[in-house]
C-alpha cells in the first residue's frame, strides 16, 4: 500500500486494521476499531479506525491518543468522512495524521485536503500518482477553513 501525503511524499506502508483477536504490537501503520478490545489501552504508534458512520463528537476515548486516524471512503457518493475530518481537525483540535481510505478519486483531492485529511492510503503508485494530479486542482476557495488561508472574499478587501 502508498501512503500519499499531501505535500507530495510517499511511502510504502504496510497498513493493518487489526481484528478484535490481535493484540497490537507496538509496529507503525496498525490500527484499532471502536469494538477492539485493547482500544482503552491503545495509544501512538496504533492507529484508530473509523467507520463512516460513527459520530466522532461523541467519542468514549480521546483521539489525540492515536498516531492516526483512518477514516473510511466505502463509495465515491459517500461523503461522510469529510465531516468526521472537519469536526476531528477543527472542533477537537487532533493534530496528527488524518489518513482517508477507500474509494479516493482525483476530482476529490482538494476537497479532501482542506477537510483536514493529510495523508490517503493508496492501493499502488498508479492511484497515487492520479490523486495527487488533484491537489492543485484550484488555487482559491469561498469557504475557510482552520488549517488554511483566508477565503477570496476575504482577501479581496484586504
Amino acid at each position: 500500500m502508498i501512503l500519499l501525503r499531501t505535500d507530495g511524499s510517499r511511502e510504502s506502508i504496510n497498513l493493518r486494521v487489526l481484528d478484535a483477536d490481535e493484540a497490537p504490537s507496538g509496529a507503525a501503520w496498525e490500527a484499532v476499531g471502536l469494538d477492539h478490545p485493547a482500544l482503552a489501552e491503545a495509544e501512538s504508534p496504533t492507529g484508530l479506525t473509523l467507520a463512516n458512520d460513527v459520530n466522532v463528537e461523541t467519542l468514549d476515548c480521546d483521539p489525540q491518543r492515536f498516531a492516526f486516524i483512518l477514516l473510511d471512503f466505502p463509495a465515491f457518493t459517500d461523503g461522510r468522512a469529510y465531516s468526521q475530518a472537519r469536526v476531528l481537525s477543527e472542533q477537537l483540535g487532533y493534530q496528527g495524521t488524518l489518513v482517508a481510505g477507500g474509494e479516493l478519486l482525483q476530482d476529490q483531492a482538494h476537497y479532501l485536503k482542506r477537510c483536514g485529511f493529510n495523508a490517503f492510503a493508496l492501493a499502488d503508485a498508479e492511484a497515487a500518482d492520479r490523486l495527487a494530479q488533484g491537489f492543485n486542482d484550484f488555487t482559491a476557495a469561498y469557504q475557510a477553513t482552520s488549517r488554511h488561508e483566508l477565503p477570496v472574499y476575504r482577501r479581496r478587501r484586504a
